[in-house]
């Protein structure tokens, strides 16, 4: 064990202080008490960390969600304490392989794909990280040693990172995100790039063409070996029979997986066998129902305006698209213009939509702001004529209106199928 804690069993006497209460506070706790060691757990919602707090610890573990310059964090480092985040310290108990799955968009679909292709293999492995669990839960349940961890891993994680070294680093995509908790998109960048900054020595990264395009813009230096990897090529036979292969950002995705999959051992038939059998996560773009010649989409998954122009780009003709929730970064007019090329109108919801107004009737869009998701869907249905797509792809943040984005997909399938059996009991849908 390389860090501070390789001395942990001396160190045990003496509380740890974890900041934060939610899932990777829980998964801190978790293992602590598998270690035996005490802790105590501040949030800004409870139990608030003072300096005599700080002073009495034995050092400092933070979730994810704490920026790096949040006092507390602050007050532990200048009272000379270690502070290191949730998944530094579960990196410390871990002896498994971790492959370290990070990108703007499509990362859960990449982490949970490998994994499933791996298990089809007759290999173990698990995802742990930003989905699945955190890396100390899955370390306090005794994970098999002999399984890989394909470890999800958000910018607000791998900024901080100091101790965990992964075996193998893939980074998909990037796209602009984040720019609430980022002060820029360059540091967005570098927070991500911090991934490659661990890798085990002499090891090698894969990276989507965009991450090595930005890269080159600011004059990056990638220190580390990569391959950059490119679309995947699939035939029609593939495609058909792997129904989510024909939406982007897939492909991308299929063909970092399938590289990175035959650089250990997995053939391509073997590969395209395995996927084949694969579930993709919820909140993913996917068909739900069709309702009076209406289809309707749910991509409530989409949190940036990247992932709302990929679900736009598998629809030939233009769309009614519902989107909005709360701002994670400044409107770009730029996303806006492009955003106009596949919408017929728009349905806005959440805090954003006056803005996104806005900026939609300055491109000649027609859009209305809607006071809630099911009033957006009811306007959708009335404003369509003949078939046409309504695709729900927020593009924002869920927590001003919703749990997260699977309550919020959640909300928007009751919302269709109530409106699809209400269609199926007459010939016309009463909307009153």
């Amino acid at each position: 064990m390389k860090s501070f804690l390789r001395d942990w069993e001396n160190m045990r006497p003496t509380r740890v202080a974890i900041l934060g209460a939610g899932v990777s506070g829980l998964g801190v706790a978790s293992l602590l008490d598998r270690l035996e060691w005490k802790y105590e757990t501040y949030d800004e919602q409870g139990r608030v960390f003072t300096k005599d707090e700080a002073r009495t610890c034995s050092f400092v573990v933070f979730s994810p969600g704490f920026k790096l310059n949040h006092p507390w964090i602050e007050l532990g480092k200048n009272l000379g304490k270690h502070v290191i985040s949730e998944m530094d310290f579960g990196a410390a108990f871990c002896e498994n392989r971790i492959v370290a799955v990070t990108g703007t968009n499509g990362k859960t679909t990449l982490s949970t794909l490998l994994s499933h292709v791996w298990k089809k293999n007759g290999c173990e492995s698990i995802v742990a990280g930003n989905v699945g669990k955190p890396l100390t839960q899955a370390i306090s349940e005794s994970v098999s040693p002999e399984s890989t961890i394909f470890l999800e891993t958000s910018s607000f994680q791998a900024q901080s990172l100091k101790i965990l070294k992964p075996d193998s680093v893939i980074w998909n995509n990037f796209e602009p995100d984040h720019l609430d908790h980022h002060d820029s998109i360059t540091e967005y960048f570098l927070a991500k790039a911090n991934l490659l900054r661990q890798l085990k020595p002499n090891e090698l990264a894969w990276l989507g063409s965009s991450v090595v395009e930005f890269g080159q813009r600011i004059n990056h230096e990638f220190h580390c070996r990569f391959e950059k990897i490119e679309e995947l090529p699939l035939t029609a036979n593939q495609l058909s029979q792997i129904p989510f292969l024909n939406t982007f950002p897939q492909r991308k995705n299929l063909a970092l997986a399938k590289r990175f999959s035959e650089k250990n051992g997995i053939d391509e038939s073997n590969f395209f066998s395995a996927i084949r059998s694969y579930k993709p996560q919820p909140g993913r773009l996917k068909k739900i129902a069709e309702v009076a010649g209406i289809s309707f989409w749910n991509d409530s998954k989409a949190t940036n305006s990247s992932a709302v122009l990929n679900a736009c780009r598998n629809f030939t003709d233009k769309i009614l698209w519902i989107g909005g929730g709360r701002e994670k970064g400044a409107v770009e007019e730029v996303w806006i213009r492009e955003i106009k090329k596949y919408v017929k109108q728009a349905f806005l919801i959440g805090e954003v939509a006056p803005k996104i107004h806005r900026l939609l009737s300055k491109e000649r869009v027609q859009s209305t702001v809607c006071r809630t998701l099911s009033e957006a869907t009811i306007l959708a249905i009335e404003k369509a004529v003949d078939s046409i797509d309504v695709v729900f792809s927020p593009g924002f943040s869920s927590f001003d209106m919703f749990d997260n984005y699977l309550d919020r997909g959640n909300s928007f399938d009751k919302v269709v199928f109530d409106l699809k059996r209400q269609s199926s009991q007459t010939t016309q849908v009463y909307l009153t």
